[in-house]
């Protein structure tokens, strides 16, 4: 078997297509299909040990390092997913960290723990998240009027999951 020459910049494209793929026109149908970005997606898949898991993410949440941030919202995103059951075991502080990560200047954070919140507001009960309207809600609009398309789109989803699964007597006076 030979080795693999290309590195990770230098891959060819397509070179991950299915073998069916035979000519450039079903290479067109392949990827306006979704095509490449049709692959493993972890973020779909229930975690092994939510416990333990909640219980690092609870804790790099707080952290200063923004990659711990980054994996710390993808794991509430996939408890809030997969594991109802422990929603009522993140604590108050997860909000307002979570706010902190929403303003966060790395984008890719800001935009992370936007849909960390959108996922949130969409899964968990109204009962068990109308508290926190009004830690998220400042920060989401300040964010949903960012110059950055990148990092508003993401706001602006979770504003919408806010407004719709939440009190509107909570969303009015978060307002």
């Amino acid at each position: 078997m030979a080795p693999n020459v290309y590195s990770q910049s230098e891959k060819k494209p397509y070179a991950d297509k299915p073998s069916k793929v035979q000519d450039a026109g079903q290479l067109a149908a392949y990827m306006q299909e979704g095509g490449a970005n049709k692959g493993y997606d972890p973020s779909d898949e229930p975690l092994v040990n939510p416990e333990a898991a909640l219980k690092k993410a609870v804790e790099d949440i707080k952290s200063s390092d923004w990659q711990r941030n980054f994996d710390s919202c993808n794991i509430i995103k996939r408890i809030a997913k997969f594991h109802k059951h422990l929603h009522s075991q993140l604590p108050p502080l997860v909000f307002k960290d979570l706010c902190k990560i929403i303003d966060n200047l790395r984008s890719q954070v800001a935009k992370n723990g936007s849909l960390t919140a959108s996922t949130l507001y969409q899964e968990i009960a109204s009962k068990d998240i109308d508290p926190f309207t009004e830690t998220c809600m400042p920060v989401l609009l300040k964010r949903a009027g960012d110059t950055n398309a990148f990092i508003s789109e993401g706001a602006r989803q979770a504003l919408v999951a806010l407004c719709q699964n939440c009190g509107e007597n909570r969303v009015f006076a978060a307002l």
